[in-house]
């Protein structure tokens, strides 16, 4: 059985065609976000779904581990994924929290009360470490990675 599959699309809170935004220096591949920024300069047209859609296509019952890394863009994916949030069918779910989500007036008190069945750690050097997304100094708006796991 497949541990992990790729499938060529944008994930979010719809099914639709958007534009997803890279840079055209072949040299920075690791820029790239649904969100326009000052420093992606190329445009091209991808298909979007949600985590709801795609689970349901597949007949997913459980998933271990979603890593969203999507510059901002968090919210939307959590939204097109309210099914599977209610059923819990993530057990992991983990973010990069950086200075996109202070112009996206997302926090991780934000994300936390979006999943209310989940405790939030925050990956550090030689581990996790439980965080209470209610504490401003666990809102710093840095490059940091947190994880969300299920009661």
């Amino acid at each position: 059985k497949n541990k992990a599959v790729i499938i060529n699309s944008a994930v979010g809170e719809k099914i639709q065609d958007i534009e997803f935004y890279t840079k055209s220096d072949l040299k920075d591949t690791g820029s790239s976000s649904i969100i326009p920024h000052y420093y992606l300069d190329k445009v091209e047209e991808v298909k979007m779904i949600t985590l709801d859609f795609f689970v349901k296509k597949n007949n997913i019952e459980q998933i271990d581990f979603i890593k969203i890394d999507v510059e901002g863009y968090e919210e939307k994916i959590l939204i097109g994924a309210l099914n599977c949030l209610e059923k819990g069918i993530p057990k992991f779910i983990q973010i990069e929290f950086n200075w996109h989500h202070l112009f996206r007036n997302t926090s991780l008190l934000y994300f936390s009360e979006k999943l209310p069945n989940y405790d939030c750690y925050q990956l550090i050097y030689d581990g996790w470490i439980k965080r209470d997304p209610r504490d401003p100094l666990t809102n710093i708006y840095h490059f940091s990675n947190f994880v969300f796991v299920r009661h």
